[in-house]
């Protein structure tokens, strides 16, 4: 989570350089512990109109397969906004406006609930994650994915293949867990190399925990038996 002071900070610099500034708040309500969310067009009024915040019911409301969001800015960039969608995608379905507008409307005890879910799914992943030999998690502080670095595994071998990236290693991972999934269970999981992050670092990857505390478990489990065939070369 990045700080109010800091976003603060970051809305002045961008300010000062005249930069406009697109703030993705789909995670406004899933923080955990002492973090908190902050709006940029609201800790940084010096960014005047140049910003536009987007938002939607996916993550909150866990409303992701009605395809809801919404977006916020200045008269002149809506109407451009509007005038572009309306010539490139079709209207939301009126079932789909009266969901949103339902839970939008709602008390967000159901949301607080599932922060709690959440956010014991986050604790007991970055535990398992931080016990297996070569890799290191931050406890994250928002939303309900863990970005383990891995960079102790890199350069070991499994069997005729090498990692040296995390994307080479996420797919070496998926492969054997596939593997071994089609002879247990349905394969569930969810292991991918994060590309937002690869202007910074070729050493991480993303595990969602948001499924039940159970599925964490067992993908965590099964991303430690895979990687017990990876040797020093």
């Amino acid at each position: 989570m990045v700080r109010p002071d800091d976003v603060a900070a970051i809305g002045r610099w961008a300010a000062e350089n005249d930069i406009w500034v697109l703030c993705d708040e789909i995670y406004e309500h899933l923080v955990y512990g002492d973090a908190e969310f902050a709006s940029m067009p609201v800790v940084a009024p010096e960014l005047g109109d140049r910003w536009i915040v987007v938002n939607g019911v996916a993550k909150t409301y866990a409303m992701t397969g009605w395809r809801v969001g919404w977006m916020i800015s200045a008269p002149d960039v809506m109407d451009a906004a509007v005038n572009y969608q309306s010539q490139t995608t079709s209207n939301i379905s009126n079932i789909s406006q009266r969901a949103a507008v339902a839970a939008l409307n709602g008390d967000l005890s159901a949301v607080y609930e599932m922060r709690t879910a959440f956010d014991r799914r986050r604790r007991v992943m970055t535990s398992m994650l931080n016990s297996i030999d070569g890799v290191s998690c931050t406890e994250p502080e928002g939303a309900f994915y863990c970005y383990p670095n891995v960079s102790g595994l890199l350069g070991r071998s499994s069997a005729d293949e090498l990692a040296q990236s995390s994307a080479e290693l996420a797919e070496i991972l998926l492969e054997t867990i596939r593997s071994r999934s089609s002879r247990v269970r349905p394969l569930a999981h969810r292991v991918t190399f994060d590309s937002v992050l690869r202007w910074a670092t070729q050493t991480s990857l993303r595990v969602s925990s948001a499924s039940r505390i159970s599925s964490p478990r067992a993908d965590v489990l099964s991303i430690s038996l895979s990687l017990r065939g990876l040797n020093e070369r």
